[in-house]
């Protein structure tokens, strides 16, 4: 007929199989039960990647590439590999030095032959810009916006 370690035709474990089966959740159990005793655990410390947050300061590169990496807003207007023309290169060179010779001409009042500042006045359409001797090689560098009265002063040191 049938052993007494096999299941019956029910589905219901023999007499021996039902012992190991208690074994097994018993086991499980005190397992269960001990295995809070060997755990360790230690606090979470939150360490920052990000160097403007208090990370590491060598990371920057790193996060700024992945940040460029990923970034979809681009500037349109330029392109690494559309690069100005020579005439348009040419062309921006030209205007600056017009304008450097314009400020030139007009700073020319406040500026002496060997490039240093010498007391005097500029005024232009949006501006008052005047140079003042204090004394003991001092200038005092007033600059008024005529638009809004916002006034800047700061003294220099004419001495090398």
């Amino acid at each position: 007929m049938m052993d007494t370690d096999m299941t019956c035709f029910s589905g219901e474990p023999s007499g021996d199989m039902r012992n190991i089966n208690r074994k097994i959740v018993i086991g499980l159990c005190l397992s269960g039960l001990a295995a809070p005793l060997y755990v360790q655990s230690s606090e979470l410390v939150y360490r920052p990647v990000n160097p403007s947050f208090g990370g590491n300061p060598a990371n920057s590169t790193h996060l700024f590439n992945i940040a460029n990496s990923q970034n979809d807003h681009g500037n349109p207007g330029f392109t690494s590999n559309n690069r100005k023309s020579e005439l348009d290169q040419f062309n921006e060179r030209v205007q600056r030095l017009v304008l450097s010779q314009i400020a030139s001409a007009v700073a020319r009042p406040i500026v002496g032959s060997s490039g240093e500042l010498v007391p005097g006045q500029v005024e232009t359409q949006d501006f008052v810009i005047t140079v003042e001797n204090i004394g003991n090689d001092h200038l005092k560098l007033t600059t008024l916006d005529k638009l809004t009265g916002e006034e800047t002063v700061f003294e220099l040191n004419q001495s090398p």
